[in-house]
């Protein structure tokens, strides 16, 4: 009589048990190790990168919650078929940081060359965010470079060349005439949908509105060239939010 509802609970008792199952298998991450027997599947390779990626953040906190957004939404983007929220995994990951030394053995294992050089590409930019590498994520991505075979002298290439990437561009910005206080704030309503009599709830209602609206997630179906757009117009918008929260009262 209610065998409608069969599909319903077996979905149900599957979800929890591949739920129960993942946390069973990263349970070693409490003892530090990302053990290089580990088979290799998408699963693990994103496990594997968010581990490494993690490290890198515990070398230097500055901007810390914003650079995990962006390793969170390059995990979404780098294994898209993977429908696991990951916000569970990243905490563990936060709280028990595992060893470069097993992760570079299983990454050197089972990584072929041009996934190697994606990863410490993005690793790198990562050490970026905050527009300075400190000594503790040079040493780490030096380490990594090594581990993996990619070798030093490719870090330190790449390094140079986001160092000169920057110094020119901050060359071009201070050329330019310097926006005041003033027309900042105009220009992060303006990108809000506001005028300057905008309230503070007001803001914030239109800010929740657009994020929702232009969230990159929604635009993993598009090419490569309106996904990054969408993360731009996403930048935007969080950076014109939170210079507003500063200045509206």
């Amino acid at each position: 009589m209610f065998w409608w509802w069969a599909p319903f609970v077996i979905a149900f008792v599957g979800f929890f048990y591949l739920r129960i199952r993942y946390r069973r298998k990263y349970k070693y991450w409490t003892k530090g190790i990302f053990p290089a027997n580990l088979p290799f599947t998408r699963m693990n390779q994103m496990m594997a990168y968010l581990c490494t990626a993690i490290l890198l953040l515990h070398c230097d906190k500055v901007l810390f919650f914003k650079k995990m957004a962006a390793m969170h939404l390059w995990l979404r983007q780098r294994f898209p078929e993977i429908k696991i929220d990951t916000k569970s995994y990243i905490e563990e990951a936060v709280d028990n940081p595992v060893t470069p030394e097993s992760l570079g053995n299983w990454l050197h294992l089972h990584l072929n060359t041009a996934q190697k050089e994606e990863l410490l590409t993005f690793l790198l930019h990562l050490a970026f965010y905050d527009d300075k590498i400190q000594a503790r994520e040079y040493d780490l991505l030096v380490f990594l470079a090594q581990s993996l075979e990619v070798g030093k002298d490719w870090l330190d290439e790449r390094v140079s060349r986001e160092q000169q990437s920057r110094y020119e561009r901050e060359s071009r910005q201070a050329a330019e005439p310097r926006e005041t206080s003033v027309s900042k704030k105009v220009k992060a309503l303006e990108t809000l949908g506001l005028d300057a009599l905008a309230t503070i709830q007001q803001i914030k209602q239109a800010y929740r509105k657009l994020v929702k609206l232009c969230h990159p997630d929604k635009f993993q179906q598009e090419s490569e060239y309106v996904r990054k757009e969408a993360e731009a117009k996403f930048r935007e918008i969080q950076e014109a939010y939170e210079y507003l929260q500063l200045t509206v009262t």
